[in-house]
């Protein structure tokens, strides 16, 4: 097994461990409303019941304290660490996902049927923000800003600013670690592939839950194990 393989199974394991003690962590987010943390006319509805919610500004991140783990939300929608071993971390194993979650206050993951529902529902695109590939989501009522011109291959972070404040979601084909396989020692997909944890685990095999995979042919749902690396993108219930 290459070093660097190893490092990951370590990394994973430490994630774990520590993941299971609420104790080892202290959630940033001071603020969780609307105005500083969410996309704010990113209203999106996830079930026939109605729900609807907004998503956070950008992913989920972490890095390890003293204390435990510190989270914190990406300035941008775009934005993508593509590392796991700097200061801050964009990619999460499930159980770390979880978490995470109890310290965020009023955020929370989708789960496989409300990301199933958003899309079945909502238009989406695959195109580059700011040089970043991934998935471009549109509230159902959507006017497009006067000053930009549409377009199916991409977006300038200037541009994307006007595009958000209308309500558009991206989110970054940020890539994804196979921690549970010897061949997968790196993060491997980056700007090809995106790969998102639903809330859903999978009752049958308890080690796996389901997460969302795209890119730019298709997108599905895999039953994905818990150990395996993935983005973050939580959403608030709007009330």
């Amino acid at each position: 097994m290459k070093k660097i393989s190893y490092l990951l199974i370590v990394f994973a394991g430490l994630c774990l461990a520590a993941c299971n003690n609420a104790q080892n962590a202290e959630n940033v987010s001071t603020d969780t409303g609307i105005k500083n943390n969410a996309v704010a006319n990113s209203v999106f509805q996830v079930s026939l019941a109605g729900k609807q919610v907004h998503f956070s500004q950008g992913n989920l991140q972490y890095t390890v304290t003293d204390n435990g783990y510190r989270y914190r939300f990406a300035d941008n929608q775009y934005d993508q660490l593509q590392t796991l071993f700097g200061q801050y971390i964009d990619y999460f194993n499930y159980t770390h996902a979880l978490a995470a979650v109890e310290y965020m206050s009023d955020w929370r993951m989708l789960t496989q049927a409300e990301w199933e529902f958003l899309l079945d529902k909502y238009k989406h695109w695959m195109l580059s923000v700011n040089g970043v590939y991934g998935m471009m989501l549109l509230p159902e009522v959507w006017t497009q800003p006067s000053d930009v011109e549409w377009s199916l291959t991409g977006y300038t972070a200037a541009q994307w600013r006007k595009m958000q404040l209308n309500g558009a979601v991206f989110l970054p084909a940020s890539g994804m670690v196979q921690v549970d396989l010897i061949a997968y020692d790196k993060i491997g997909g980056i700007n090809q592939n995106g790969c998102y944890w639903s809330a859903t685990a999978n009752n049958y095999e308890t080690f796996n839950a389901y997460s969302l995979f795209f890119n730019n042919s298709m997108y599905r749902f895999a039953n994905d194990s818990k150990s395996n690396l993935r983005s973050v993108r939580l959403v608030m219930d709007v009330r």
